[in-house]
């Protein structure tokens, strides 16, 4: 706060929004209706390997789409510290979500440093569909 003032704590909202705008979509909108989807085919499934397949569906589709704007927001926020002691932030030259866009495709492949880290998310994200599905059937039951 002393260096970048109280708007510093806002750095990478607009990326954090949009991860979480497609995530919480993933698991509160998506999710019923591939289930409901797989439940019309009239499949031999139990009830339970439903919500597990359209877990594992919605979850990674959710990962997919939210992984970009994730890795975008923690660049954001990370570049206001400094690497080393003594030296600059990357604060100063990382300045929104399309400079952050331009310093990662210039360390490399751009869609390969987006998803950098993908499987721990997407293992994530399916675990907390399944759950969130799991305790939302629950409680309507």
């Amino acid at each position: 706060v002393s260096q970048y003032g109280l708007l510093g704590l806002y750095r990478g909202y607009t990326m954090g929004a949009t991860r979480e705008g497609i995530f919480c979509s993933s698991y509160m909108a998506i999710n019923p209706m591939v289930k409901g989807w797989i439940q019309a085919r009239e499949l031999e499934l139990s009830d339970n390997s439903t919500t597990l397949l359209s877990s594992v569906v919605s979850g990674t589709l959710g990962a997919a789409l939210s992984h970009p704007a994730d890795t975008l927001k923690t660049r954001l926020q990370a570049g206001a510290l400094p690497l080393r002691p003594g030296e600059a932030a990357e604060a100063s030259r990382i300045s929104g979500p399309i400079a952050a866009l331009k310093d990662i495709s210039e360390k490399g492949d751009l869609l390969k440093k987006c998803f950098a880290g993908f499987s721990p998310r997407l293992f994530r994200l399916i675990c907390c569909t399944y759950i969130y599905s799991t305790c939302t059937e629950s409680l309507e039951a």
